[in-house]
């Protein structure tokens, strides 16, 4: 046996770790460490005592957002469990459903207030996201069509009589978080959708069939539908300002009523049919895009339901499921 395999051999010695506390001087050199997956070359020396005196605890789940071809995350992992992870985002849905489920049989006091609560989170995570280019065009899509899929019922709630008096801190937060959701899609489209980092993913999308996001015609749809949404928003607005001086009346009033006319009731309660209609189509489509983004990208969320991450939003979606849908249910037998 030469030197060198004399040496390899005792790098490789099962004795190695019991000596290094001994005789760190000596033997930490001759150390063997991990290579990691970024770096094909494993350090030396002192930091070669990392995997020897703190072994670091191996994880019983894997990482969200890892490809299995690869060691290398597709998208931000992050984002794979908090936001587009599988009870996150099965329980927006169900929540979303039992919302419109509320909002269709008029008993909208609530929804404003959780629809644009829930948003405003999500915008601020996005927006900061966005701004340090810590997320790729794929998933800027798929948070923006959750986003506009959870402002849909506080849309439609605008339109219920009994949600106007005692709503007016509700109805503002939802009309900032509408207004900034419309600009959050204009600004994607303007710049962020070529200039965001792709994150290995290849950036597809669905627009009523597959497509690159950078494609000339997903660009058009896309902005025709934005273009859509920021009209749906100032309309919102501008009918928003009318209930917010209505629900600071009947405040300053001291009631739980607001004084409508025949007509204006006729016209609201018009306006709620068309908005409920708007809404579920709307959030169909939202669902389809999301779910289609999520899997041409190669994205894997986390599906792990005993973490709390996921299983919180999923448990309070079937609550409020089962609660918009007794709500309905009673106004059908009051026919």
């Amino acid at each position: 046996m030469n030197s060198l395999e004399g040496v390899e051999a005792l790098r490789n010695s099962a004795y190695i770790p019991l000596l290094s506390h001994i005789f760190p001087s000596i033997i930490l050199p001759l150390t063997p460490t991990n290579s990691s997956p970024y770096n094909s070359e494993a350090p030396i020396g002192a930091a070669a005592v990392a995997p020897v005196l703190r072994p670091e605890r191996t994880p019983s789940y894997t990482t969200p957002a890892m490809s299995s071809n690869s060691t290398l995350p597709l998208g931000n992992a992050q984002l794979a469990g908090d936001i587009y992870g599988t009870g996150v985002r099965v329980g927006i849905y169900i929540q979303v459903i039992g919302l419109l489920l509320a909002a269709f049989a008029g008993k909208g006091r609530g929804i404003k207030l959780s629809s644009g609560a829930m948003t405003f989170a999500l915008l601020i995570s996005l927006s900061s996201l966005m701004h340090h280019n810590d997320i790729s065009p794929a998933e800027s899509l798929v948070v923006l069509g959750i986003l506009n899929a959870l402002l849909f019922p506080a849309m439609t709630a605008f339109m219920c009589r009994d949600a106007i008096a005692g709503e007016g801190i509700a109805m503002v937060c939802c009309l900032f978080a509408n207004l900034w959701t419309a600009l959050a899609n204009i600004i994607f489209w303007a710049r962020l959708y070529r200039s965001l980092p792709s994150l290995g993913t290849p950036g597809m999308t669905w627009t009523f069939y597959k497509t690159a996001i950078q494609d000339h015609q997903t660009r058009i749809g896309s902005i025709i539908g934005v273009v859509f949404e920021l009209v749906l928003a100032l309309f919102s607005i501008a009918n928003g300002i009318w209930y917010v001086t209505l629900a600071a009346q009947a405040w300053g009033d001291g009631t739980a009523e607001v004084n409508l006319n025949r007509v204006q009731e006729e016209q609201i309660e018009k306006w709620r049919i068309f908005m409920s209609c708007v809404s579920l189509l709307s959030f169909i489509f939202c669902v389809a895009q999301v779910e289609m983004t999520i899997k041409w990208n190669g994205l894997q969320p986390d599906n792990n339901f005993s973490h709390p991450g996921q299983s919180i939003p999923l448990v309070v979606g079937v609550f409020v499921l089962l609660d918009g849908a007794a709500a309905l249910l009673g106004t059908v037998k009051d026919l």
